[in-house]
């Protein structure tokens, strides 16, 4: 079974955590977005990979694991919302913070982007390849050019192992030969569009050093919306791309998600639906 469609089926996403720091009892806009948090787990809107703590700072029992964030952070406004990266995940730290209300919540539950990203998936793409635009025009458009052709290249080039019948028995993978799809499709993403502003965050503090790099970068995003590294600049060439191709629709030879490379993003998505 290709890596992308066993992903799809069989690796539950990793949940970040948001951070609700309070003084005092929750108010109605707090509330709110409790609820609207709440109401996603339990199902009566498409799930999305996140769990809120709420902290209330004023009664001075802040949790000795979030004691240090909350130290960061005291001389801030509140209330005040903290997105952290999965615990275990390959990146660390916080995603982003800023004040608590509906517009900072809906920018971290979802966004355009992260939903054409979803829908392609969903209709059984291989991956989806986010490429972050650096601001310089004449050199995003190159290199997004660069990258199209070479997807394109690898979709006539890389063949889809053949899939065995006791591996759909075995794995219960509801795929059959017939539904796997070798399709590797292109998103751009600007740095500076409000709506994508976490999405662009999580993406930057994904591995080491990408958020001080101004070059372009793509990212291949596969399974329920997992990346699976970011190539920067003159890294995004034949080599790399071939590489990342390769991968995904290559046959699936460890099953458990934390021994392959990768990183989950928040994404809102019924992937089990």
């Amino acid at each position: 079974m290709p890596v992308f469609r066993y992903a799809l089926e069989r690796w539950p996403t990793s949940p970040y955590e948001l951070i609700l720091f309070h003084q005092g009892p929750l108010s109605e806009t707090e509330q709110a977005l409790a609820k609207r948090l709440a109401d996603q787990e339990g199902g009566t809107n498409p799930p999305v990979n996140v769990t809120l703590r709420t902290v209330d700072v004023a009664a001075g029992d802040v949790p000795a694991d979030l004691a240090p964030l909350w130290r960061r952070y005291q001389n801030k406004s509140t209330p005040l919302l903290v997105l952290l990266y999965p615990r275990g995940a390959a990146a660390e730290g916080v995603v982003w913070s800023g004040p608590a209300g509906d517009q900072s919540a809906r920018r971290i539950l979802d966004s355009p982007v992260r939903r054409r990203i979803v829908r392609r998936l969903l209709q059984g793409e291989s991956s989806v390849w986010v490429f972050l635009e650096s601001g310089d025009k004449a050199r995003d458009d190159a290199a997004a050019a660069q990258l199209e052709k070479e997807l394109e290249q690898q979709q006539t080039k890389l063949k889809l192992p053949q899939v065995a019948e006791e591996d759909l028995s075995t794995h219960r993978i509801s795929a059959t030969q017939g539904d796997l799809k070798l399709v590797f499709s292109l998103v751009r993403l600007s740095r500076t569009d409000p709506e994508e502003e976490v999405f662009v965050r999580m993406l930057l503090g994904s591995e080491e050093d990408l958020r001080d790099t101004k070059e372009p970068m793509a990212f291949p995003i596969f399974g329920r919306g997992r990346a699976l590294f970011g190539l920067v600049g003159k890294g995004i060439n034949s080599e790399t791309i071939e590489e990342a191709c390769s991968f995904l629709i290559g046959p699936c030879s460890c099953v458990v998600k934390e021994m392959n490379p990768g990183l989950d993003l928040l994404m809102t998505a019924d992937w089990d639906g």
